[in-house]
Protein backbone atom coordinates (compact mmCIF):
# COMPACT_ATOMS: atom_id res chain seq x y z
CA UNK A 1 0.00 0.00 0.00
CA UNK A 2 1.71 3.54 -1.10
CA UNK A 3 2.88 5.27 2.25
CA UNK A 4 2.04 9.13 3.06
CA UNK A 5 4.89 11.16 3.50
CA UNK A 6 3.90 14.35 5.90
CA UNK A 7 6.70 16.93 6.46
CA UNK A 8 6.19 19.55 9.52
CA UNK A 9 7.89 22.71 9.71
CA UNK A 10 11.55 22.45 11.67
CA UNK A 11 14.43 24.64 12.14
CA UNK A 12 17.54 24.71 9.87
CA UNK A 13 19.90 22.06 12.52
CA UNK A 14 16.73 20.07 13.17
CA UNK A 15 16.21 19.61 9.04
CA UNK A 16 19.52 18.55 8.80
CA UNK A 17 19.12 14.91 10.87
CA UNK A 18 15.06 15.15 11.43
CA UNK A 19 14.21 14.77 7.81
CA UNK A 20 17.03 12.64 5.92
CA UNK A 21 16.43 10.07 9.05
CA UNK A 22 12.25 10.32 8.11
CA UNK A 23 13.63 9.81 4.29
CA UNK A 24 15.68 6.76 5.03
CA UNK A 25 12.97 5.20 7.79
CA UNK A 26 9.76 5.75 5.15
CA UNK A 27 11.09 5.57 1.63
CA UNK A 28 14.60 4.03 1.66
CA UNK A 29 14.37 4.46 -2.44
CA UNK A 30 14.40 8.11 -2.45
CA UNK A 31 17.45 9.89 -1.99
CA UNK A 32 17.45 13.13 0.37
CA UNK A 33 18.85 16.40 -1.27
CA UNK A 34 18.83 18.84 1.54
CA UNK A 35 18.08 22.12 -0.19
CA UNK A 36 19.45 24.08 -3.39
CA UNK A 37 22.32 25.18 -4.19
CA UNK A 38 23.56 21.92 -2.14
CA UNK A 39 27.17 20.83 -2.20
CA UNK A 40 26.57 18.68 0.96
CA UNK A 41 26.58 19.71 5.08
CA UNK A 42 29.62 21.74 5.86
CA UNK A 43 30.59 22.69 2.10
CA UNK A 44 30.13 25.95 0.22
CA UNK A 45 27.03 26.08 -2.08
CA UNK A 46 29.86 26.89 -4.92
CA UNK A 47 31.47 24.22 -4.60
CA UNK A 48 31.55 22.73 -8.27
CA UNK A 49 32.47 19.19 -7.78
CA UNK A 50 29.80 18.82 -5.31
CA UNK A 51 26.02 18.85 -5.43
CA UNK A 52 24.19 21.36 -7.49
CA UNK A 53 24.86 25.22 -7.84
CA UNK A 54 23.96 28.08 -9.40
CA UNK A 55 25.92 29.84 -11.14
CA UNK A 56 25.19 33.90 -11.38
CA UNK A 57 28.65 35.01 -12.18
CA UNK A 58 27.17 35.53 -15.84
CA UNK A 59 24.14 38.12 -15.39
CA UNK A 60 24.13 38.53 -11.36
CA UNK A 61 27.25 39.28 -9.34
CA UNK A 62 30.20 40.04 -11.26
CA UNK A 63 28.49 40.44 -14.56
CA UNK A 64 31.31 38.09 -16.62
CA UNK A 65 31.23 37.83 -20.12
CA UNK A 66 28.88 34.81 -20.98
CA UNK A 67 31.55 33.34 -23.43
CA UNK A 68 33.17 32.20 -19.83
CA UNK A 69 30.33 30.07 -18.89
CA UNK A 70 32.48 26.52 -20.09
CA UNK A 71 34.60 27.17 -17.38
CA UNK A 72 32.07 28.36 -14.78
CA UNK A 73 30.50 24.36 -14.49
CA UNK A 74 29.50 22.31 -11.85
CA UNK A 75 28.56 18.96 -10.91
CA UNK A 76 25.20 20.01 -11.57
CA UNK A 77 24.01 23.45 -12.38
CA UNK A 78 20.94 24.08 -11.33
CA UNK A 79 20.41 27.93 -12.01
CA UNK A 80 21.52 30.13 -14.41
CA UNK A 81 21.00 32.64 -17.31
CA UNK A 82 20.75 35.25 -19.86
CA UNK A 83 17.52 37.79 -19.94
CA UNK A 84 16.14 38.66 -23.18
CA UNK A 85 12.71 40.36 -24.00
CA UNK A 86 9.77 38.21 -25.21
CA UNK A 87 8.24 38.41 -28.82
CA UNK A 88 6.99 42.06 -29.87
CA UNK A 89 3.17 40.52 -29.62
CA UNK A 90 3.65 39.48 -26.10
CA UNK A 91 5.19 42.77 -25.23
CA UNK A 92 1.82 44.60 -26.96
CA UNK A 93 -0.24 42.49 -25.17
CA UNK A 94 0.66 44.18 -21.57
CA UNK A 95 2.19 47.74 -23.20
CA UNK A 96 -1.00 48.82 -25.20
CA UNK A 97 0.36 52.35 -25.13
CA UNK A 98 1.89 52.83 -28.14
CA UNK A 99 3.53 55.91 -26.71
CA UNK A 100 5.19 53.37 -23.48
CA UNK A 101 6.37 50.77 -26.73
CA UNK A 102 10.27 51.81 -26.60
CA UNK A 103 13.23 49.51 -24.71
CA UNK A 104 13.41 51.08 -21.09
CA UNK A 105 9.85 52.34 -21.26
CA UNK A 106 8.17 52.59 -17.32
CA UNK A 107 5.70 49.84 -18.72
CA UNK A 108 8.21 47.70 -20.13
CA UNK A 109 10.36 48.23 -16.89
CA UNK A 110 7.45 47.14 -14.79
CA UNK A 111 7.34 44.04 -16.48
CA UNK A 112 11.11 42.92 -15.25
CA UNK A 113 11.53 42.15 -11.67
CA UNK A 114 15.34 41.80 -11.84
CA UNK A 115 17.59 44.15 -9.59
CA UNK A 116 19.20 46.26 -12.01
CA UNK A 117 18.32 44.47 -15.14
CA UNK A 118 18.56 47.75 -16.79
CA UNK A 119 22.11 47.85 -16.66
CA UNK A 120 22.52 44.41 -17.25
CA UNK A 121 21.06 43.97 -20.15
CA UNK A 122 22.50 47.48 -21.70
CA UNK A 123 26.13 46.18 -20.36
CA UNK A 124 26.15 42.75 -22.27
CA UNK A 125 24.58 44.31 -25.48
CA UNK A 126 27.15 47.35 -25.59
CA UNK A 127 29.84 44.12 -24.82
CA UNK A 128 28.76 42.23 -27.91
CA UNK A 129 27.11 43.76 -30.30
CA UNK A 130 27.41 47.45 -32.70
CA UNK A 131 23.93 49.22 -31.04
CA UNK A 132 22.60 52.06 -32.95
CA UNK A 133 21.63 55.23 -30.93
CA UNK A 134 17.86 55.10 -32.61
CA UNK A 135 17.40 51.16 -32.28
CA UNK A 136 13.62 50.91 -32.53
CA UNK A 137 11.77 48.18 -30.01
CA UNK A 138 11.91 45.57 -33.06
CA UNK A 139 15.61 45.54 -32.82
CA UNK A 140 16.04 45.85 -28.94
CA UNK A 141 13.84 42.82 -29.07
CA UNK A 142 16.17 41.22 -31.65
CA UNK A 143 19.58 41.66 -30.03
CA UNK A 144 18.42 40.73 -26.50
CA UNK A 145 17.02 37.41 -27.61
CA UNK A 146 20.14 36.77 -29.55
CA UNK A 147 22.67 37.43 -27.33
CA UNK A 148 20.47 35.53 -24.63
CA UNK A 149 20.70 32.37 -27.61
CA UNK A 150 24.63 33.23 -27.99
CA UNK A 151 25.01 32.91 -23.85
CA UNK A 152 22.99 29.45 -24.08
CA UNK A 153 25.18 28.80 -26.79
CA UNK A 154 28.31 28.39 -24.74
CA UNK A 155 27.00 27.13 -21.63
CA UNK A 156 25.18 24.14 -22.78
CA UNK A 157 27.60 23.31 -25.87
CA UNK A 158 30.65 23.59 -23.07
CA UNK A 159 29.15 21.85 -20.06
CA UNK A 160 27.73 19.08 -22.35
CA UNK A 161 30.84 18.44 -23.50
CA UNK A 162 31.61 18.13 -19.73
CA UNK A 163 30.01 15.11 -19.15
CA UNK A 164 33.18 13.23 -20.38
CA UNK A 165 35.10 12.68 -17.17
CA UNK A 166 32.02 14.02 -15.52
CA UNK A 167 32.82 16.87 -14.74
CA UNK A 168 29.54 18.13 -15.24
CA UNK A 169 27.18 15.83 -14.74
CA UNK A 170 23.52 17.58 -16.01
CA UNK A 171 21.96 21.08 -16.16
CA UNK A 172 18.71 22.43 -15.88
CA UNK A 173 16.89 24.58 -17.96
CA UNK A 174 16.78 27.45 -16.18
CA UNK A 175 14.43 29.19 -17.19
CA UNK A 176 11.75 27.33 -19.51
CA UNK A 177 8.50 30.13 -19.19
CA UNK A 178 6.94 32.43 -17.38
CA UNK A 179 4.23 32.49 -15.03
CA UNK A 180 2.95 35.82 -16.71
CA UNK A 181 4.33 38.16 -19.52
CA UNK A 182 7.62 39.58 -18.89
CA UNK A 183 11.13 40.09 -19.86
CA UNK A 184 13.00 37.31 -17.91
CA UNK A 185 15.31 34.51 -18.05
CA UNK A 186 12.75 32.20 -19.92
CA UNK A 187 13.18 30.67 -23.33
CA UNK A 188 9.66 30.17 -24.14
CA UNK A 189 7.20 33.28 -23.01
CA UNK A 190 3.83 33.40 -21.11
CA UNK A 191 1.75 32.58 -24.53
CA UNK A 192 4.55 29.89 -25.28
CA UNK A 193 6.42 31.97 -27.98
CA UNK A 194 9.90 30.71 -27.98
CA UNK A 195 12.33 32.63 -28.09
CA UNK A 196 15.60 32.06 -29.81
CA UNK A 197 17.63 30.17 -26.87
CA UNK A 198 15.27 27.66 -27.39
CA UNK A 199 16.13 26.30 -30.34
CA UNK A 200 19.91 27.20 -29.58
CA UNK A 201 19.20 24.57 -26.77
CA UNK A 202 17.52 22.28 -28.48
CA UNK A 203 20.39 21.74 -30.93
CA UNK A 204 22.73 21.48 -27.86
CA UNK A 205 21.05 18.68 -26.65
CA UNK A 206 20.59 16.86 -29.50
CA UNK A 207 21.57 13.16 -29.67
CA UNK A 208 24.22 13.81 -31.78
CA UNK A 209 25.55 16.97 -31.51
CA UNK A 210 28.97 18.73 -32.90
CA UNK A 211 30.83 21.71 -31.12
CA UNK A 212 33.48 24.00 -32.22
CA UNK A 213 34.89 26.84 -30.33
CA UNK A 214 37.91 29.05 -30.36
CA UNK A 215 39.51 29.69 -26.71
CA UNK A 216 38.33 32.48 -25.22
CA UNK A 217 39.98 35.82 -25.01
CA UNK A 218 38.94 38.43 -22.85
CA UNK A 219 39.03 41.82 -25.09
CA UNK A 220 38.43 44.03 -22.44
CA UNK A 221 40.58 43.73 -19.30
CA UNK A 222 43.37 46.20 -20.56
CA UNK A 223 43.10 47.53 -24.47
CA UNK A 224 41.03 45.65 -27.03
CA UNK A 225 43.74 44.15 -28.56
CA UNK A 226 43.53 40.10 -30.04
CA UNK A 227 45.52 37.22 -29.54
CA UNK A 228 47.99 36.84 -32.12
CA UNK A 229 47.12 33.28 -31.94
CA UNK A 230 43.61 31.53 -31.23
CA UNK A 231 43.73 27.52 -30.47
CA UNK A 232 40.35 26.15 -31.18
CA UNK A 233 38.80 22.19 -30.70
CA UNK A 234 36.34 20.47 -32.55
CA UNK A 235 34.19 17.69 -30.91
CA UNK A 236 31.14 15.51 -31.00
CA UNK A 237 28.82 14.65 -27.76
CA UNK A 238 26.45 11.49 -28.64
CA UNK A 239 24.15 9.97 -25.86
CA UNK A 240 23.70 7.08 -27.31
CA UNK A 241 24.58 3.81 -26.03
CA UNK A 242 26.14 2.02 -28.51
CA UNK A 243 29.13 3.94 -31.11
CA UNK A 244 28.32 5.93 -34.02
CA UNK A 245 30.19 6.22 -37.14
CA UNK A 246 30.21 9.74 -38.61
CA UNK A 247 31.72 12.02 -41.26
CA UNK A 248 33.13 15.35 -39.77
CA UNK A 249 34.11 18.69 -42.18
CA UNK A 250 35.26 21.75 -40.74
CA UNK A 251 35.75 24.89 -42.90
CA UNK A 252 37.06 28.10 -42.75
CA UNK A 253 34.92 30.53 -44.07
CA UNK A 254 35.85 34.73 -44.33
CA UNK A 255 33.53 36.83 -43.36
CA UNK A 256 33.93 38.80 -45.75
CA UNK A 257 33.99 36.99 -49.24
CA UNK A 258 32.05 33.95 -47.82
CA UNK A 259 34.87 31.71 -49.54
CA UNK A 260 37.35 29.33 -47.72
CA UNK A 261 40.41 30.88 -46.87
CA UNK A 262 42.16 27.19 -46.74
CA UNK A 263 41.17 23.65 -47.05
CA UNK A 264 39.14 22.01 -45.28
CA UNK A 265 39.15 19.44 -42.61
CA UNK A 266 37.16 16.53 -43.29
CA UNK A 267 37.48 13.34 -40.91
CA UNK A 268 36.03 10.16 -42.65
CA UNK A 269 34.72 7.33 -40.53
CA UNK A 270 34.85 8.87 -37.52
CA UNK A 271 34.06 6.53 -34.56
CA UNK A 272 32.10 8.29 -31.53
CA UNK A 273 32.12 7.44 -28.17
CA UNK A 274 28.95 6.33 -26.86
CA UNK A 275 27.29 8.16 -23.75
CA UNK A 276 30.09 10.80 -24.02
CA UNK A 277 32.56 13.25 -25.48
CA UNK A 278 34.92 12.47 -28.66
CA UNK A 279 37.56 14.93 -29.35
CA UNK A 280 37.91 15.26 -32.98
CA UNK A 281 40.10 17.60 -34.05
CA UNK A 282 41.85 21.17 -32.94
CA UNK A 283 44.03 23.97 -34.39
CA UNK A 284 45.45 27.33 -34.27
CA UNK A 285 43.70 30.12 -36.04
CA UNK A 286 46.78 32.79 -36.69
CA UNK A 287 45.06 36.15 -36.13
CA UNK A 288 47.87 38.40 -37.53
CA UNK A 289 47.91 36.28 -41.20
CA UNK A 290 44.42 34.94 -41.51
CA UNK A 291 41.53 37.61 -42.50
CA UNK A 292 38.38 37.04 -40.00
CA UNK A 293 36.45 33.42 -40.70
CA UNK A 294 33.85 31.64 -39.09
CA UNK A 295 35.11 27.68 -37.87
CA UNK A 296 31.91 26.10 -39.79
CA UNK A 297 31.62 22.40 -38.29
CA UNK A 298 29.03 19.43 -39.40
CA UNK A 299 29.13 15.88 -39.14
CA UNK A 300 27.07 13.50 -41.68
CA UNK A 301 25.62 10.15 -40.52
CA UNK A 302 24.88 7.60 -43.48
CA UNK A 303 25.00 10.52 -45.68
CA UNK A 304 22.89 13.01 -44.09
CA UNK A 305 24.00 16.28 -42.04
CA UNK A 306 22.41 15.71 -39.13
CA UNK A 307 24.31 18.70 -36.97
CA UNK A 308 26.18 21.54 -37.41
CA UNK A 309 27.99 24.15 -35.64
CA UNK A 310 29.21 27.95 -36.14
CA UNK A 311 32.50 29.81 -33.76
CA UNK A 312 32.69 33.30 -34.20
CA UNK A 313 35.22 35.72 -33.35
CA UNK A 314 34.75 37.34 -30.47
CA UNK A 315 33.25 39.90 -29.59
CA UNK A 316 30.34 39.72 -33.18
CA UNK A 317 30.22 44.18 -32.60
CA UNK A 318 34.14 43.95 -33.70
CA UNK A 319 33.84 42.22 -37.24
CA UNK A 320 32.52 44.59 -40.80
CA UNK A 321 28.85 42.86 -41.56
CA UNK A 322 28.90 46.22 -44.35
CA UNK A 323 27.54 46.33 -47.48
CA UNK A 324 25.67 43.23 -47.61
CA UNK A 325 21.83 44.36 -47.63
CA UNK A 326 18.87 42.36 -48.35
CA UNK A 327 21.14 40.13 -50.94
CA UNK A 328 22.84 38.29 -48.32
CA UNK A 329 20.41 36.30 -47.70
CA UNK A 330 17.88 34.09 -49.55
CA UNK A 331 14.52 32.76 -48.04
CA UNK A 332 12.60 30.78 -49.78
CA UNK A 333 8.81 29.08 -48.37
CA UNK A 334 7.60 25.97 -49.98
CA UNK A 335 4.46 25.70 -48.93
CA UNK A 336 3.43 22.65 -50.54
CA UNK A 337 6.41 20.89 -48.92
CA UNK A 338 6.08 22.24 -45.39
CA UNK A 339 9.89 24.02 -45.72
CA UNK A 340 11.67 27.29 -45.64
CA UNK A 341 14.93 27.05 -47.57
CA UNK A 342 18.19 29.08 -46.04
CA UNK A 343 21.11 30.46 -48.39
CA UNK A 344 23.47 32.68 -47.84
CA UNK A 345 26.32 34.28 -49.62
CA UNK A 346 28.44 34.98 -46.86
CA UNK A 347 28.45 33.65 -43.66
CA UNK A 348 25.20 35.01 -41.35
CA UNK A 349 24.95 35.12 -38.15
CA UNK A 350 20.93 34.56 -36.17
CA UNK A 351 19.07 34.77 -39.06
CA UNK A 352 15.42 34.23 -37.14
CA UNK A 353 12.35 33.65 -38.53
CA UNK A 354 9.14 34.73 -37.17
CA UNK A 355 7.31 32.97 -34.26
CA UNK A 356 3.39 33.45 -35.36
CA UNK A 357 1.02 31.77 -33.62
CA UNK A 358 -0.20 28.97 -34.73
CA UNK A 359 3.17 27.85 -36.89
CA UNK A 360 5.22 25.04 -35.64
CA UNK A 361 9.38 25.68 -37.31
CA UNK A 362 11.66 22.70 -36.30
CA UNK A 363 14.31 25.38 -35.64
CA UNK A 364 15.14 28.61 -36.14
CA UNK A 365 18.21 31.33 -34.77
CA UNK A 366 20.28 29.55 -37.12
CA UNK A 367 23.74 30.42 -38.69
CA UNK A 368 24.11 29.99 -42.30
CA UNK A 369 27.27 29.93 -44.45
CA UNK A 370 27.57 29.71 -47.93
CA UNK A 371 27.47 26.30 -49.57
CA UNK A 372 25.20 24.56 -46.69
CA UNK A 373 21.71 25.49 -47.08
CA UNK A 374 19.43 24.71 -44.35
CA UNK A 375 16.17 23.90 -44.18
CA UNK A 376 13.42 24.36 -41.19
CA UNK A 377 10.40 22.35 -41.69
CA UNK A 378 7.29 24.03 -40.97
CA UNK A 379 3.23 23.38 -40.07
CA UNK A 380 0.14 25.53 -39.98
CA UNK A 381 1.78 27.94 -42.23
CA UNK A 382 -1.17 27.54 -45.26
CA UNK A 383 -1.32 29.35 -48.86
CA UNK A 384 -3.39 32.22 -47.34
CA UNK A 385 -1.33 33.67 -44.55
CA UNK A 386 1.27 36.32 -45.38
CA UNK A 387 4.93 35.11 -45.39
CA UNK A 388 6.86 35.27 -42.50
CA UNK A 389 9.60 38.25 -41.44
CA UNK A 390 12.84 37.29 -40.61
CA UNK A 391 16.10 39.15 -39.85
CA UNK A 392 19.88 38.47 -38.90
CA UNK A 393 22.70 40.28 -37.50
Amino acid sequence: MPRTLYFINVDLTESKQLLPDIISREAQNIPYHFGSPFSGFGLSTSTPNSGDLHQWNVWHVWQQKYQLFPSLSGRFVSEFGMQAFPCVATIKSFCTNPSELYPGSKTLDFHNKADGHERRIATYLAENFRLSPNAGLEEWVYLTQLCQAEAMLYAYRGWRRQWEGRKCGGVLVWQLNDCWPCISWSVVDYYLRKKPAYYVIKRCLASVAIGVQRRHHDWSVTHAMPEKQSDWDCWVVSNLMESVTVDVEVRFVSIETGKDIKDPLVMKNTRLRMNGATEVCKGIVDNEKEEPHVLSARIWVDGEVVTRDCDWPQPLKYLDFSERGARRVDVSEDRENGRIVLRARRPTKGVVLEERDGVWLSDNALDVVPGDDQVVFVKGLDKSMSTLNWRYL
